[in-house]
Formats: C-alpha cells, structure tokens, sequence
C-alpha cells in the first residue's frame, strides 16, 4: 500500500459558496496518464525546470517525471506548503499526486487535519457521497481549508480514483489532533452507542466541557476505559471501528491541550508540545507497514531539520518532519513550494500581501526564475545559489540552507489568495 499524505490544520473546507453536493463526477474511463508522457524524454532536475501547470496535460505529466530520480525509494514525501490561502499551491499539490497516483502506485492521501474530519472527504472520493463532503465543509467552518481551491482539489482526488483499477480505493487520512472537535466527538458517540450505549450520556458532557483541561481529562480517562473493556467492544463491533474511536479519543485529548494553549495565546507553544508530535506519530503510524506517502502539510510542518514554530533548538521542539526524517532518513523526501511574491488569504478572511525581505531566498527567486513556475534542485547555482544559507520568511529562525530541510523546490513565481467558501 502506498500513501499520499496532505496538509492544513486550516485545510477542513468544500464550498459554501460552490455547493458539494454539485460537484461533477469525472469519466472513470478518462485515463490519468498518457503513453507518451510514459515515454517521453523527461527532464533532469540538475537545473531549474519550468513546470507547465497551465499547459497541456501531456507536456506537465512529462515534466513531472523529473521528479522520478529525487524522489526515487522514498516512503514519505512531504509537499510543503509555504502558505496555507495561496491559489497556486493546491495545483502544485494537483500535479505532484496525480505524478505519484499514476507513475508510482500511491493509495493513500493524508491530511493536516484530524482523522475523524477526513474521513467525510475519504467517503466522497471513494464513494461519491457528496453529503459526506457537505459534512466536512460544516467541520471546516471559516479557516483556510474551506476554500474553492480545495474543493478543486478534492474533486481531483475524485477523478484521480475513478480512473483507478476496479476495486482499488485513494484512501484519505489526517494526522493532526482535533482541533475542529465536532467531527471526532460525532463518531466516538456513534461509536459507543454501538458499543455500550448507556454510558453515551454521562459522558457527553464531559468531552463536551467548556474547560478545555478538563475536557482533556475526560477524553484521556474515557480512552482508558475503553481500552480496558476492547475485547467486549471488538466483539459487538469490528476491529477497525474500535481503533478508530480510540485514535478520535486521543485526538480528542491532545487537540484539548492544544486548545488550552491557545486560547491562553500560546499557539506557538501548543504546536510544539501537542500537534507536532503528534503528526509525527501518526504519519508513522500508518508508515509502519511500508505505505508510502506523500505529506502535503505546511514547511514549518515537514522540514527535515527544523524547530516547531521557529522556537529556539534548544528549547528541543522541532517540526514533525524531524522525527520521520530520523526514523526513515533517505526514505523521507520534501518538496518545498516557494513564492516569490504575491498575495495569500488569510486566517481572517482578508488578502494580505507577502512581504519579502530584499536579501531573501523568495526575492533572489523572483528575479532569476522565468515562467510562472518552475521545479529547482535545492543545491546548486542554477538559477541562484542554493549551497547558501538565505533568509527565508516562513522559516525565521536563522538562515536556511534548503538542501539541509528539502530535496525538491517548487517555486510559485506570484501567487494569488485562495478563494474563500465562507
């Protein structure tokens, strides 16, 4: 089995302004991939390669197996976002699965967003149930994953399984806690009314609790309690059903702290201590049997070597990438997208330009990169010197020798805010 592995905690988000339920089914007859983009004479990624996104299909399909070599023998590639309200970025994500679907087999897409809430977008690209995707949109709310763009992206998945062999599933996961609660709290009472349905009320309130570390509590003594009765469980439900609810149960407990964090202002701390962690954990959960992934999360997420939230090193918080790349070294890949200038959408709803250091990596890019996108080795002169270290904005720790946090660049020469559905 083989997995693709998405971002956003911001990325929860259909339409309300496009309707789910009016989303269009592809041909499943239309195939993924050409002949003569299997055949084609690809480019190598030893200089930068200008990458077609609004070209023809078979000239971008061709492109993107420059690609083949960097990411030759991974298990984990992480597509990095450098912003989560960029247009740009959801075709970017587009092409590189699409290239990894159809050229190297991957099954499985995940997401920076917690288990439970996917499971809504996993129903639809499987099963087309549209009300299932009308289900993630009230999950996503006003954050940056209810956008137009991810709705396109979505229905991209969609398309890229019906043209898959019969029977085979694009399986969609998350990996972060729950910070959207609704979702994970739905299914761990379904999950009870099955299992034992009289203990459903009296703990309804304590999950629900408006005190977030009580909150967590009551979902860490609940997952206990659970585990202690698994065998009576399992035998009135299902294996698969029980280790869901007690993924939603943790997700619960750990997306509580994370909360209690942030409401008393400590984003920064909360990511660090819980959701870091934690989508680390999870992506080598379902790792650890040789799936193999593609991470579409945040670059401050999935860099290989980088402090969570630009916290100081030896505070000893790094990003998720960290510690999959010191679990699977080689096997773990990033392919970092890059503005160069442009406008994203914001947490608020409103655009917001991009300011660019002088003297930094987006600026240098801007100025030498031709086209509107283009793949880079992340070593090299070609088009600037990326064996440097270069101020880089969304990574402010220190200077940034990409080649130590990245294998791929994709730079996105001006980018352009996501459409917003709420």
């Amino acid at each position: 089995m083989r997995l693709v592995l998405l971002s956003t905690a911001a990325l929860v988000g259909c339409a309300a302004l496009v309707g789910c339920s009016s989303a269009t089914e592809p041909p499943a007859s239309a195939p993924p991939a050409t002949e003569a983009a299997a055949t084609c004479e690809a480019p190598t990624l030893d200089h930068a390669v200008t990458l077609p996104l609004d070209g023809e299909k078979t000239e971008l399909e061709c492109t993107m197996r420059a690609l083949d070599a960097p990411l030759t023998d991974a298990t984990v590639v992480c597509s990095a976002e450098y912003a989560h309200g960029v247009a740009e970025t959801s075709l970017v994500h587009e092409a590189l699965i699409r290239h990894l679907v159809v050229g190297a087999k991957f099954r499985t897409i995940a997401y920076e967003v917690d288990d439970a809430t996917m499971r809504f977008v996993d129903a639809y690209v499987n099963d087309g149930d549209a009300s299932a995707l009308d289900e993630y949109v009230k999950a996503a709310g006003s954050t940056l994953g209810n956008t137009k763009n991810v709705l396109a992206l979505f229905e991209a998945f969609r398309e890229m399984k019906l043209a898959l062999p019969a029977g085979e599933r694009l399986t969609v996961r998350g990996i972060d806690v729950a910070i959207t609660q609704q979702p994970a709290l739905d299914a761990v009472f379904a999950y009870l009314q099955k299992a034992e349905p009289a203990i459903v009320e009296e703990w309804k309130p304590k999950l629900t609790a408006r005190d977030r570390a009580a909150a967590r509590e009551a979902a860490t003594t609940l997952r206990k309690y659970v585990d202690d009765h698994k065998a009576d469980y399992v035998a009135k439900t299902d294996e698969a059903s029980f280790s869901r609810c007690d993924l939603d149960l943790e997700a619960l407990a750990e997306g509580s702290a994370f909360l209690e964090k942030y409401q008393a202002d400590s984003f920064i701390a909360g990511n660090a201590e819980f959701r870091d962690p934690a989508m680390s954990r999870n992506l080598l959960r379902i790792a650890a049997d040789g799936t193999k992934i593609v991470v579409v999360t945040h670059i401050g997420h999935c860099a290989k070597d980088w402090p969570s939230s630009g916290l100081p090193r030896s505070g000893g918080f790094f990003a998720f990438g960290k510690a999959v790349h010191e679990s699977l070294g080689d096997r773990y890949r990033v392919v970092a997208q890059i503005p160069g200038s442009g406008t994203e959408l914001t947490i608020e709803g409103k655009t917001s330009p991009f300011e660019f250091s002088a003297k930094g990596l987006e600026k240098a890019l801007s100025e030498a990169v031709e086209g509107p996108f283009a793949l880079l080795p992340v070593r090299g002169s070609d088009p600037v010197n990326l064996d440097k270290a270069w101020p880089l904005e969304r990574l402010p720790e220190e200077n940034v020798k990409l080649g130590q946090q990245a294998d791929v660049l994709a730079f996105i020469k001006s980018a352009t805010p996501a459409k917003k559905n709420w």
